[in-house]
């Protein structure tokens, strides 16, 4: 499936690259992605995600109702995480610590077409401007969370209404709000 993106998606990118990146070589490499595939490839493995998520899980880690979602970047290995807490006070849903915390995003083929290095290997290899990297991801997650959020895979999981999304970078940091579905 295509995600939709707005025409400008690739241009607000570049743009990013050229004032938060430092590294020059770092940017001529990030000036070759092709973001949009990115993005669609992140857009597919979140739906697997939630295609072959099981209820039972929640059940199991009690929730009954999904409050909150949380997109961590796992600075350890490149991917994302998503976890799930069941309120849905922005002061607290995101204070409630990991309860599932499952990889959902698998950046590892990103890391080895663009900086030939396992996601293992890409803090030591991007420098300084992984902090900036990581946010290009969470640029990403914006621009497709809300498709995400109309497929039949999302919309089968039992969600409080409103049921937050949050984006961390590190995890000694609060997610701030990117979505919000009714």
């Amino acid at each position: 499936m295509k995600t939709k993106l707005s025409e400008d998606f690739q241009d607000k990118m570049l743009s990013f690259i050229e004032n938060r990146f430092e590294d020059e070589n770092n940017k001529i490499i990030l000036r070759k992605v092709d973001w949009k595939t990115v993005a669609e490839n992140c857009f597919n493995q979140m739906i697997a995600f939630f295609d072959k998520m099981s209820l039972q899980d929640l059940k199991d880690n009690t929730i009954n109702q999904i409050g909150a979602i949380t997109f961590s970047w796992n600075e350890y290995d490149g991917d994302i995480t998503i976890d799930f807490a069941p309120n849905n006070d922005e002061e607290t849903a995101f204070d409630e610590g990991y309860i599932m915390a499952e990889s959902a995003i698998d950046n590892d083929l990103f890391f080895q077409k663009y900086f030939n290095c396992s996601g293992a290997e890409s803090f030591e290899t991007i420098g300084e401007d992984y902090t900036s990297l990581i946010y290009c991801f969470e640029m990403i997650l914006e621009a497709i969370i809300t498709e995400v959020s109309q497929n039949k895979s999302f919309n089968r999981l039992p969600l409080k209404s409103p049921c937050l999304f949050g984006f961390t970078a590190f995890d000694d940091e609060l997610p701030s709000v990117f979505f919000t579905y009714n």
